[in-house]
């Protein structure tokens, strides 16, 4: 039983783990991309001219 409890909590922490990783970088990506593809430090999106 002890056992199987602690196989649940192990799986339990590192899923949550996984999740705040994967969270992280999609914050923080969107920034970075604005400024990449605009060249906009205030965060308007404009398209690119053609």
């Amino acid at each position: 039983m002890q056992q199987t409890f602690s196989r649940a909590v192990t799986a339990a922490l590192a899923s949550a783990l996984v999740l705040a990783l994967a969270a992280l970088p999609a914050r923080a990506a969107e920034p970075l991309l604005t400024v990449l593809f605009t060249g906009n430090t205030y965060g308007n999106y404009a398209p690119c001219p053609s």
